[in-house]
């Protein structure tokens, strides 16, 4: 992750910065990990030992980011962003193999997050028999032998230009 998202504090006062980008990635990934995906947790987790320790930071250091900075940091990035952010994630996935698997099989379901009040994108599932924000993931890695390789896949698609790339999803 610290090549995808290294990356200066563009639109941020640089003398007022104390978390990088890569910091407020890292604590708003584990706090989805560990189901808190709540805009207003990060307030509440800012000075827990415990998960300052898991976001890599020291347990009597510095807190966490704040519920309004993580938002701005979110609410900042644009589909012009997911591209490179995508590639770099690939691109280190699959460095991450001294030698390339086989197969990979990507195994990608939704989960329902439980909608409260008048959240956008919003409307009745009548699987669920609730208003859920489903939250689905479409991952794709690689495509066995493609003819074009991204340009930030370059090193590692060279590597595995022949992974069979196997993709499942659940309903």
């Amino acid at each position: 992750m610290d090549r995808t998202f290294r990356g200066g504090v563009e639109g941020r006062a640089q003398g007022e910065v104390l978390h990088s980008n890569l910091a407020m990635v890292r604590q708003r990934i584990d706090g989805i990990l560990a189901e808190y995906e709540d805009r207003s947790d990060p307030d509440a987790l800012r000075s827990d030992p415990a998960f300052k320790w898991v976001c890599d930071l020291l347990p009597n250091g510095i807190g966490l980011t704040s519920e309004p900075t993580l938002s701005r940091f979110e609410n900042a990035i644009t589909i012009a962003d997911l591209p490179r952010s995508r590639d770099v994630l690939c691109g280190e996935f699959l460095d991450a193999f001294t030698t390339p698997p086989p197969r990979i099989t990507l195994d990608v379901d939704a989960f329902d997050d439980p909608a409260h009040g008048q959240q956008q994108r919003i409307f009745f599932h009548g699987f669920y028999e609730q208003h859920p924000y489903l939250s689905t993931s479409s991952i794709r890695i690689c495509r066995s032998r493609s003819p074009v390789p991204r340009p930030t896949w370059s090193r590692s698609w060279a590597a595995s230009r022949h992974l069979g790339c196997l993709s499942r999803s659940g309903g």
